[in-house]
Order: C-alpha cells, then structure tokens, then sequence
C-alpha cells in the first residue's frame, strides 16, 4: 500500500468516527449560530444562494449575537494585536536575566509581532477565535508565502479530522479541500499533477474542480539530524483524492 492509499485508508477511518461522534452536534451549531462556517462536503462553495439557504434557518439571532460577543472578547483579551499578548524569552533559567540575551529575545518578539502584523494571521484568528467558541475546536494553518513572509488558513470545520498519540496530544491533521485545476497546476506545477488535470489545464478548463486531500502528521521517514525532508519531524503530503 503506498502513501496516498494509506492516507485515504485513514481519513476514512477518521471521518467516519468523526461523523458518529461530532457531525450532528457541528451541523446544529452551524444551522443555529454560524451558518456559512461549516463545510461537510466539498462540493459546499461560499455562494450568495447558499448562504442565504443556510442563514434563512436561523429563526432566533440572539446565539449568533452571544457567539460574536464571545469571538470579540477572546481576540480581545488573548491575541489582540493591540496589545502584548506573548513575550519574548528563552526557557534556560541562567541565561534568562542576562541583559544581552533579554535584549535578542525581545527583537525576536518585535520581528514575530511585526510579521503578523504583515501577514493575514489576525484576521485569521478572528476565525479562530470564533470557531473556538462555538464549535470548541479549531484549526490554524500556517505556510511560508513569498509577498508576506507567511500565509494563514483557517480550516473549516468539517472539512478536517484530526488524531492524537499517545500522549494526547494532537499530531495528525488530515483535511479534503476542493480547489480549481488552475490553482492546483500554481501550487504544485503541472507536471506533479494527475494527467486529466494537465489536459484541462493545457485545454483552458482552469475552472473545474480537482478534489484534494491534504496530510500532515509525523514523518514516517524522519531519520533525527538529518538534511532535507528527512530530518523532518513532521510530513505535508497532497494527493488528488481520486
């Protein structure tokens, strides 16, 4: 069995217990309080039809009002970029007072502020924030982008499952995503694509729809010191989904 079938195998297995344990609950949430956050099924789109459909369910405003009120006093009080909200500092006890070093670290925490101040990543924990107080769980992706330093994802929840290891600790984030064959051939050149995705985009179907799994979870290769992928703890793997 290789990669893409093994992650196939487990996201399977993953949306299934999802499913019979956390769908129903997020569906009423989101048919309730926020209806344009969810996405079960990749063909959802964020269409004006569509959510006017999904908003027309809410016969009482007064929970979204409570989960807005909730979203700005969490942004406010935890990762508000007006304020402090994390400090610079390293974790060896004697190296913690030294002024040289209390000097590094704080223009390490004016460079992190700076950056995301720059990037997308507050309004991105706008969402957060929000998916945190209704849905009591959230994801934040964070990639390296060449204009802003970094780009900032909020997976909709739905879309993803997750699964942790021994020790509790979430480690594995497996989501579907639906994406057009133009941004597929941008993101990973058209000669790492599939041979139908080359032929619409050679033929200008930029438009069609590719379904995409993406994996990310603890490298099953990593080899400790190593260069390259390698010596990776952890692994980002796409595949086309069919």
């Amino acid at each position: 069995m290789n990669r893409k079938q093994e992650c196939l195998k487990r996201f399977a297995a993953l949306k299934s217990e999802r499913q019979s344990s956390h769908d129903a609950l997020w569906k009423d949430v989101e048919a309730n309080i926020l209806p344009r956050r969810g996405r079960f099924f990749t063909s959802e789109t964020n269409s004006a039809t569509a959510a006017a459909d999904r908003k027309r369910g809410i016969l009482n405003s007064k929970p979204t009002i409570a989960a807005r009120t909730l979203r700005a006093i969490m942004v406010n009080g935890m990762v508000s970029a007006a304020r402090r909200w994390f400090l610079g500092q390293v974790n060896n006890l004697a190296l913690k007072e030294v002024q040289s070093v209390k000097d590094w670290a704080y223009e390490v925490e004016i460079a992190i502020r700076d950056q995301l101040k720059k990037s997308n990543a507050y309004q991105c924990l706008d969402n957060v924030m929000g998916d945190m107080g209704s849905f009591a769980t959230s994801v934040l992706y964070v990639e390296d982008d060449e204009k802003d330093g970094i780009r900032c994802y909020v997976f909709p929840v739905g879309s993803y499952v997750l699964s942790s290891n021994g020790t509790g600790r979430v480690d594995t984030c497996i989501r579907e995503v639906s994406m057009t064959v133009r941004q597929v051939v941008d993101e990973f050149g058209e000669e790492n694509c599939s041979e139908k995705v080359r032929n619409d985009s050679k033929e200008n179907r930029l438009d069609g729809r590719v379904e995409v799994l993406h994996f990310i979870g603890p490298n099953v290769e990593h080899v400790p010191g190593a260069l390259g992928p390698k010596g990776m703890e952890f692994a980002s793997c796409w595949f086309e989904a069919t």
